[in-house]
C-alpha cells in the first residue's frame, strides 16, 4: 500500500511539472538584459538639442537605422506574435531580430495597440529576452499601465492624437495615473505655449512632424519639445543650420525649497524658493496614520521635536522679513538712480532734438531759396526761348 501510494506521488508531481507554464519555467533561468543603449549624440550648436525618434514602417527604415545618423529611440510596432510589422502589416522580423539589428546603440519603443498583444509581449519579453531598457508606447492609456505593471522598469509613453488643447492637464492627469512620463503630440497641436505647459508638469514631449521638410521639423525643434520623430537624415540636416542657443526653457528646481537658513520643507522654504526664481519645489511628503498629508522628510522626527520645527521657522520667518527689508532699501536706492540717470539722458536728448529741430529749419529755409532762385531761372530762359522762336518764324 506504502509503495503505491509512492507511485501515486510521483506520478502526481511529475504531472505537475508538465504542466508548469513556460513563464514560470524559463524565467527562473533567464538572464536578465539590463545594458543600457549607448544612443547618438548629434553634433550641434544647440544645448539639450531634442533627441531624434524614428518610426520604422518599412523594410527602408529598418535597414535605414544602420546608417551614421541614428535616432536615438525607434518605434516598432509589435503584432500579437509579437513581430514587428510595418505600415502594410507585414512583419519586418521578430522583436527579438530587430533588437538585435538595434545593436545597443538604439533605445526600442514598442508601440502595443490593445491589451491582447500587451499580453503577448509581457509573456514574450519575460520569457524569452527580458530586455530592459526598452519604453512601451499605445494610445490606449490602459495598455500602458498593464504592461508597466508586469514590467515596472520599462518607461511609458503616451501617444495622444485628439487633443484638447483647452484641457492639457487631462493629459497630464491620464498619463500619471497610467504610469506614462512621456506623452507625444501632433505637430498642429504641439505649440510653444502647450508644449512648455505639460513639461512643466514633468511629462517629457514628443511632437510628431507632420513631414520631413525643413519647415515641419524646424516648427517641432521651435516648441521645445524633448524629442521630434521624424526622418533621422533629415533632422540632423536641420539641425545641424542652428546657431549656438537653446530650443527650450531650463527648469530650476528647488530641493525641499531654500535650506540655507530655513527649515527644509517647510513654508517659508517654499517661500523663499520663489523669491530666488525656482519654476519648481520639490518636497517630501509623507501621510500619517489617520490619513493627513504632512510636509516632512521620514527621519526629521528623530533629529528635531515639533517645537523645534516651529521655532526654527519662525526664526527663518523674522530672517527672511529683515532680509526683505534690506533688499527694499537697496531697490528703493538703485530705483532713485535709475529715475535720476533717465532723467539726465532725458533732457540729453530734448536738446539735441532741439538743435536738430532749429538745423532742419534752417535748411528748409535754404532749400526754399535755392527753389525761388532756380524757377526765377527757367522763368527767364523760358522767355529767351519764347523770343528766339518769334524770331526764327518771323
Amino acid at each position: 500500500m506504502r509503495r503505491i501510494f509512492s507511485l501515486l506521488f510521483c506520478l502526481a508531481l511529475v504531472l505537475s511539472l508538465a504542466v508548469l507554464p513556460v513563464s514560470q519555467a524559463d524565467t527562473a533561468q533567464l538572464v536578465v538584459d539590463s545594458t543600457l543603449a549607448q544612443t547618438n549624440q548629434n553634433e550641434t550648436n544647440l544645448i539639450n538639442e531634442p533627441a531624434i525618434i524614428a518610426e520604422v514602417r518599412t523594410p527602408g527604415m529598418l535597414a535605414g537605422l544602420n546608417s551614421t545618423e541614428k535616432p536615438s529611440n525607434a518605434i516598432l510596432t509589435l503584432d500579437r506574435n509579437c513581430n514587428v510589422v510595418g505600415s502594410d502589416g507585414q512583419s519586418l522580423g521578430s522583436f527579438a531580430e530587430v533588437y538585435a539589428k538595434l545593436d545597443k546603440k538604439i533605445l526600442p519603443v514598442v508601440y502595443i495597440a490593445n491589451d491582447e498583444v500587451a499580453q503577448a509581449f509581457i509573456g514574450y519579453n519575460q520569457t524569452t529576452l527580458n530586455v530592459r531598457d526598452l519604453a512601451v508606447m499605445s494610445v490606449d492609456p490602459a495598455v500602458v499601465k498593464t504592461v508597466r505593471q508586469a514590467m515596472p522598469y520599462l518607461r511609458g509613453v503616451l501617444k495622444c492624437e485628439q487633443v484638447d488643447v483647452d484641457n492639457l492637464y487631462d493629459i497630464v492627469a491620464t498619463a500619471q495615473l497610467n504610469m506614462a512620463s512621456v506623452v507625444t503630440l501632433p505637430q498642429d497641436v504641439a505649440t510653444a505655449k502647450n508644449v512648455m505647459y505639460l513639461q512643466a508638469r514633468f511629462k517629457a514631449v514628443w511632437v510628431w512632424a507632420q513631414s520631413d521638410s525643413n519647415a515641419d521639423i524646424m516648427q517641432c525643434v521651435n516648441s521645445g519639445a524633448y524629442g521630434v520623430i521624424t526622418t533621422p537624415s533629415r533632422a540632423t540636416e536641420v539641425l545641424a543650420m542652428y546657431p549656438t542657443g537653446v530650443t527650450r526653457p531650463i527648469f530650476n528646481v528647488a530641493h525641499r525649497g531654500v535650506q540655507a537658513g530655513y527649515t527644509e520643507n517647510s513654508v517659508g522654504s517654499v517661500l523663499a524658493a520663489i523669491e530666488c526664481g525656482a519654476t519648481h519645489v520639490e518636497i517630501d511628503g509623507m501621510l500619517t496614520k489617520d490619513g493627513e498629508i504632512v510636509s516632512l522628510k521620514k527621519d526629521t522626527f528623530a533629529l528635531k521635536t515639533r517645537c523645534e520645527l516651529l521655532t526654527a521657522e519662525n526664526e527663518s520667518w523674522k530672517k527672511r522679513q529683515d532680509k526683505i527689508g534690506e533688499c527694499l532699501i537697496e531697490a528703493n536706492m538703485k530705483a532713485e538712480e535709475i529715475v535720476r540717470n533717465a532723467e539726465a539722458e532725458a533732457e540729453q536728448v530734448k536738446q539735441k532734438m532741439v538743435q536738430q529741430t532749429q538745423a532742419l529749419k534752417g535748411d528748409v529755409i535754404n532749400l526754399k531759396e535755392e527753389i525761388a532762385r532756380v524757377e526765377a531761372q527757367l522763368e527767364q530762359s523760358f522767355a529767351k526761348l519764347a523770343t528766339a522762336m518769334e524770331n526764327m518764324d518771323k
